[in-house]
């Protein structure tokens, strides 16, 4: 659908997984952030189990880390109190990495922020793990989007490009937020999806409603 699809080939992680709930991350040699390195540093030292001179400088315990509202209530685009912690995000598919927990963190905080309700934004992270769970090549992609476009042709008609416009709008709207958003459409058939397409629509025919 315009803009939300295009060039694939690129898999993303899995919404919803976290450690000790299913998760499927991987640990390689990247696992670890500097800032967790030279934790683990620290705390061998403590132990004795590493000399001092080691561990070049100590890293203080306020270190920046991206910290995202998940308590504070707001209100949904059909007046329901709506807060990060309520979205419930399933586990990704067996074999797909789990995305970084922050990042869940983000997409939560970001649906509560925007008012998306929170049945919907678990509803949304289905449908993530849906298309992102097996890689496509150009001629699957293809075959996913004209699928696409006939099945929202036969339910929409001719009002198909200004439903497309509205999901668009969501979709902006919710990049705002969340800067890899558009990219994560355009690398899966999620874009096709005519589930999110026409409840995206929703989402901006509501907030217009309300004079969002």
């Amino acid at each position: 659908m315009n803009d939300m699809t295009a060039e694939t080939g690129m898999n993303e992680p899995g919404i919803g997984a976290t450690e000790g709930e299913g998760s499927t991350i991987e640990i390689g040699s990247d696992a670890f952030t500097p800032e967790q390195l030279q934790q683990l540093k620290n705390w061998a030292i403590e132990d004795g189990n590493l000399p001092e001179e080691t561990t070049g400088e100590t890293v203080s315990s306020e270190t920046e880390q991206p910290e995202f509202d998940l308590h504070t209530p707001h209100t949904d685009l059909y007046g329901q109190e709506v807060r990060g912690v309520d979205y419930k995000l399933p586990a990704p598919a067996p074999g797909t990495d789990a995305m970084e927990l922050t990042e869940q963190q983000s997409v939560m905080a970001a649906f509560a922020a925007e008012g998306i309700p929170a049945d919907l934004g678990s509803e949304f992270a289905n449908v993530w793990n849906k298309h992102v769970s097996q890689p496509v090549d150009a001629e699957a992609y293809e075959l996913s989007r004209a699928q696409s476009v006939a099945q929202l042709e036969q339910v929409y008609g001719d009002r198909l490009d200004s439903i497309v416009e509205a999901a668009q709008s969501e979709v902006d709207r919710l990049a705002v937020r969340l800067p890899w958003l558009k990219d994560a459409l355009l690398q899966t058939t999620l874009g096709h999806d005519p589930w999110l397409i026409g409840t995206l629509a929703n989402l901006a025919e509501a907030r217009q409603g309300k004079g969002g």
